[in-house]
């Protein structure tokens, strides 16, 4: 039995949060008025404040979120008691952002989208800029940006090491030495063996064999090769080649680093024209014509900005991409 109530102290948040509110269910059901709504909404946000069940800003919200939901009052109204309708959107937009840095759901699907499209360069672009994008719809622009830059270098990184270690591999393959030869010097045993062999056939053998003989007590002075650690000989031809060839591959490397850097930049800039909360300006474009003309109709909302809005992403995003290509990576 303690052990019971060890769990429940343990998770009793959870079970106010839960228990609470059911339990005052039947007020605004069995009372189907304003004011009977109104008063479930503030008996629950006292006993969430007693109880420190949630951070107590995160309850004084409460009302944001059910005052509409329940029709007691229109969002507009709610939201002009704590903030303009436009700051509440880009609150909304902050908590969105904390949340996907919170639980890594911008290198989840960055991960994933590498999965699918492979390591080739100009996909490579694309992916990275598909995914700021995305993240910037909802996301703003200097969060995803610094969110997304981390992810492409290190990216960047591992393509670079893992294309040197290749080119290495290659090189050494092609560079073999074909004109030297190990072969094994024989003892003693044997070529007395050889030499008595050769005496009974032909006497004329002895001579070759003490020239071996010779050979062996002033052996020949030894010539120091500079070569590669794995132990291969480069001429001095190979080894400007292998130099030039390794300039031409860094220079190759910080180019499309300076388009992948750009194109997650770029990105993030379109990307959050795409959606009402997707940048700050967008709101203050709302809050401005709302100001200037106060019977719109609410006719700038979420969903008719992004029926306007998302087709123009894009298309920019295409463009921006084609561009990147030609100007970093060539006609390929």
């Amino acid at each position: 039995m303690p052990a019971v109530w060890r769990v429940i102290l343990a998770h009793r948040n959870y079970l106010i949060a839960v228990l609470v509110p059911l339990l005052l269910l039947p007020l605004p059901l069995l009372v189907p008025t304003k004011e009977a709504q109104c008063g479930y909404v503030i008996i629950l946000m006292a006993l969430f404040w007693c109880m420190e069940v949630l951070p107590l800003a995160v309850t004084a919200l409460f009302p944001v979120l059910l005052f509409p939901l329940m029709n007691i009052m229109d969002s507009t109204q709610v939201c002009m008691e704590y903030l303009k309708d436009t700051n509440m959107l880009f609150i909304g937009g902050l908590m969105v952002a904390i949340a996907v840095e919170h639980w890594n759901l911008h290198k989840r699907i960055a991960l994933r989208v590498l999965l699918v499209i492979g390591v080739r360069p100009a996909l490579l672009i694309m992916g990275f800029m598909v995914v700021t994008a995305f993240l910037s719809m909802w996301i703003s622009n200097t969060a995803t940006t610094a969110m997304m830059v981390p992810i492409s270098q290190a990216v960047l990184e591992q393509l670079h090491k893992s294309e040197q270690e290749k080119n290495s591999t290659e090189h050494v393959a092609e560079n073999i030495n074909k004109a030297f030869e190990l072969q094994e010097v024989p003892d003693k045993s044997a070529l007395s063996q050889e030499t008595q062999k050769q005496g009974k056939e032909d006497v004329s053998g002895l001579q070759s064999i003490s020239e071996k003989i010779s050979d062996r007590n002033h052996p020949a002075p030894q010539l120091q090769l500079i070569g590669l650690d794995n132990g291969y000989v480069l001429t001095v031809e190979e080894e400007e080649k292998l130099k030039t060839e390794k300039q031409l591959q860094e220079e190759k490397h910080l180019t499309f680093c300076k388009g992948m850097s750009l194109s997650v930049c770029y990105a993030a800039s379109i990307g959050g024209i795409a959606t009402l909360t997707g940048t700050t300006p967008n709101l203050v474009m709302k809050g401005q014509m709302d100001d200037l003309f106060p019977k719109n109709n609410n006719v700038v909302n979420f969903a008719s900005w992004f029926v306007f809005a998302f087709p123009t992403m894009l298309l920019l995003l295409i463009v921006s991409w084609v561009w990147l290509q030609i100007m970093f990576l060539g006609f390929e």
